[in-house]
């Protein structure tokens, strides 16, 4: 997860070039004569009544216009579900902040392989397109053995293209990690039952809460314990603006006031009083010998 979340950064914030946080720099710039030869890259002398180096613009970054025509489709045309991701653009600033792993997640597999495409020349798009498709295959919920096997042939290649692409100020060990994801997604299995996006999410919203504690994930797992107690017991509560239900999830109304659904029902505040069977053999007779259409158990 981490390493999808930092390659996801690096590229977004490289390619977007984004002040102050793109790899793109004037220090990479500077170590380009020294380990590669690429003359694109090289820093340009002064010229006449300049005083400082000029740093040519890379076939792989954005420009100022090309980026304000991005962050406007990512603002005003791209539209997700509630919750599904964060909003990656500002147009007065012209800066993105506040990105949690989770949008970098989305943007390397969904939204970098639009974004980039028009701008960047095809050649270098399609190696942004190869890693996109590499991550989005490791995070499906089906993995098929074969085509993760050739994928892991493919990674070296993909490494040693990026290489041609970028300065080598772009390369940490974390990049050099992907070479071993889609070995751990043969051993492992689909990624969705590893990965840490849902607990990390938890124990965030767990720390807000929670005074400083002597044991932090002790302590923060106790508080989440609670704070689902008190979720479910706000289900039967009045309904106020503590436990109001988010967008979307509303009862239907259909035309004609037609009822499709054969089972018959209450809404939560008409509870009526009843019996909870507390026996543990009840429970384990009613756990283990269910049928496709059993009876209602009798107390």
């Amino acid at each position: 997860m981490h390493t999808v979340k930092n390659v996801a950064e690096f590229v977004f914030h490289t390619c977007l070039n984004i002040p102050g946080k793109s790899k793109d720099n004037v220090k990479a710039r500077v170590d380009v004569p020294m380990l590669c030869d690429r003359e694109k890259l090289h820093m340009k002398r002064p010229i006449g009544c300049q005083k400082n180096w000029f740093k040519p613009h890379a076939n792989f970054c954005l420009d100022s216009i090309q980026q304000k025509e991005a962050f406007t489709w990512l603002k005003y045309v791209v539209m997700f579900p509630d919750g599904y991701c964060s909003n990656m653009s500002n147009l007065s600033t012209g800066q993105v902040t506040g990105l949690k792993s989770h949008d970098y997640h989305i943007w390397i597999q969904r939204l970098m392989p639009v974004v980039l495409r028009g701008y960047i020349p095809e050649k270098v798009w399609r190696v942004f397109a190869q890693l996109s498709h590499f991550f989005r295959t490791l995070c499906a919920k089906e993995i098929c053995p074969k085509v993760i096997a050739k994928l892991q042939d493919r990674v070296p290649e993909l490494l040693c293209n990026l290489e041609m692409i970028f300065p080598p100020g772009f390369f940490t060990p974390m990049e050099h990690l992907i070479v071993h994801l889609a070995n751990e997604a043969l051993l492992g299995g689909p990624v969705q039952f590893r990965w840490q996006f849902c607990i990390e999410r938890e124990v965030d919203t767990a720390t807000v809460v929670c005074p400083e504690w002597a044991e932090p994930h002790k302590e923060a797992w106790e508080e989440l314990i609670r704070a689902r107690w008190l979720k479910m017991d706000e289900e039967f509560a009045v309904v106020s603006r503590r436990n109001i239900e988010n967008r979307g999830t509303g009862d239907t109304h259909c035309a004609g006031n037609r009822d499709f659904n054969r089972y018959k029902g209450k809404v939560l505040a008409e509870a009526t009083p009843g019996v909870v069977l507390h026996d543990p053999e009840i429970y384990d007779k009613m756990r283990t010998k269910t049928k496709p259409n059993p009876a209602l158990p009798q107390p």
